[in-house]
């Protein structure tokens, strides 16, 4: 009975020690990078910079981001955004946040 007992925490107890190292909790955190077929990755929105803040206010001044993408190959931004009226769009801009064609 003791054998028993001891080969089942022992092996509880690897289970256990190889569930921890496959899935850490020590805090770090993973990106998940997704590009669309047509090059450009997804980005916060937050992560925009003030040149292309400062052009969708400008030009737009009633529109909500709803989601930003980056082409590095490209160097532009792809904007999809939402009107006050219920509209979308999608808008491209370059780094110098100038609205330029896809």
């Amino acid at each position: 009975m003791k054998k028993v007992l001891f080969i089942t925490t022992f092996v509880l107890g690897g289970v256990i020690g190889m569930a921890q190292e496959i899935n850490p909790q020590n805090g770090d955190t993973t990106k998940q990078v997704v590009t669309t077929h047509d090059g450009y990755t997804e980005i916060k929105v937050e992560d925009l910079t003030g040149e292309i803040n400062m052009a969708i206010g400008k030009n737009y001044p009633k529109t909500n981001i709803d989601k930003a993408y980056w082409n590095e190959k490209n160097q532009k931004y792809k904007l999809e955004v939402s009107k006050e009226g219920g509209e979308s769009a999608t808008l491209f801009l370059d780094r110098e946040g100038n609205f330029v064609k896809e």
